[in-house]
């Protein structure tokens, strides 16, 4: 049988980071590293009304089977709300909580155990807030459902989409999945800048290549947002200081990439990419205002699809948001979800009424199907 352990200071957390690491192996936004800087940055530092709240199933012989990356914050209005590491400007995508597989009901059921009848005894919660795990995601799922059985109130409902592409072994493969007059326009804007020359992408093979692509991309991100009369991420300090730490430590250990376009000589995009033994993710990119005539973000995507096929990734991933170009590439949606749990006591299920109340006013007004209360 699983025991769980509640740890609230990253330094007591150090020990398991191998193998917290294990259990994230394919989330690119779930491993130690990610985490913790963000908590250094968006948490420790970055909040006094928050505290860390990670949760360890552990077995017999005291190996880390599942872990649950959590911090409560305190809201006037929601009381004391549990969230996911990760969350908010930062945007991370698939969050939940890293498990090994045979042992998933077993550690979905610990987990609710411990949060419904030990975590009220030293960090009593009003409300459970997920916002970033997939739809198909089965160990929030049936942590909701173990929460459920314990008097608490879930309710789901859809969060943003994250589009992906799935690869397959080589490029021809690819291209031919495309449809004729989309893979005939971008071959010929291939042809006109990557074959002939005037175009050049560049990988961070090095810390101080990795650096100077930071700097393009932070520069660039500014520059594009503001031509659009938006202040852009990096107008919050925190969010730049997170990535400037973090993107150096993720670097190092080889789970992140930088790449840039040059055209003409001129950098005119980059991308910073998340990487997993199996997927690049493609987190954000930015593209020279001045330079859009050549398309560079489309010119940039194609040749880093070319480049995950020859290094054998089976996905490129676009992460959320419904923008049209990743359709354009061949990607295909993934649905991801919001949950909200309210504890058992009364006072948290008026509130999660009262929100759902309002909710399906709202959708009401909008034309859309009241949400569900319960």
């Amino acid at each position: 049988m699983l025991h769980v352990e509640c740890f609230d200071a990253i330094e007591r957390l150090a020990p398991l980071r191998a193998r917290w690491d294990q259990l994230a192996a394919n989330r690119p936004f779930g491993g130690w590293t990610w985490l913790t800087h963000w908590w250094r940055h968006y948490g420790r530092q970055g909040a006094r009304n928050r505290r860390l709240c990670v949760l360890g199933a552990f077995d017999c012989e005291h190996q880390l089977r599942a872990i649950a990356p959590l911090y409560t914050e305190r809201s006037a209005v929601w009381g004391t709300v549990v969230r996911l590491l990760g969350d908010g400007e930062v945007c991370s995508d698939y969050l939940t909580f890293p498990y090994e597989q045979p042992l998933l009901p077993e550690a979905a059921a610990a987990l609710a155990r411990y949060v419904a009848e030990e975590l009220p005894r030293h960090q009593p919660w009003d409300l459970i807030d997920l916002v970033g795990p997939a739809a198909d995601d089965p160990m929030i799922a049936l942590f909701a459902e173990e929460l459920t059985d314990r008097r608490c109130s879930a309710h789901r409902r859809a969060g943003p989409n994250c589009w992906a592409i799935p690869l397959p072994a080589k490029m021809d493969d690819y291209r031919a999945q495309l449809p004729t007059k989309r893979r005939k326009r971008l071959d010929r804007l291939a042809d006109e800048y990557l074959s002939s020359g005037r175009a050049v992408v560049r990988m961070c093979q090095r810390f101080d290549q990795m650096e100077h692509a930071l700097e393009l991309l932070i520069a660039m991100h500014q520059r594009r947002r503001q031509s659009l009369g938006e202040p852009g991420c990096y107008s919050s300090t925190t969010f730049e200081a997170f990535i400037r730490a973090a993107a150096p430590a993720m670097f190092a250990e080889g789970k992140t990439q930088l790449a840039y376009l040059e055209v003409d000589g001129r950098p005119a995009a980059v991308d910073y990419l998340l990487l997993t033994p199996n997927a690049v993710c493609a987190y954000q990119g930015a593209v020279e205002p001045e330079m859009l005539e050549h398309e560079p973000g489309k010119l940039l995507h194609w040749a880093l699809v070319r480049w995950a096929i020859r290094e054998g990734y089976r996905s490129y991933d676009f992460l959320r948001g419904d923008e049209p170009y990743k359709a354009h590439f061949g990607a295909e949606p993934k649905p991801m979800t919001l949950w909200r749990i309210a504890a058992p006591h009364l006072g948290a299920r008026l509130r999660q009424r009262l929100w759902l109340a309002a909710r399906n006013v709202k959708h009401l007004f909008a034309g859309r199907k009241p949400a569900p209360v319960g």
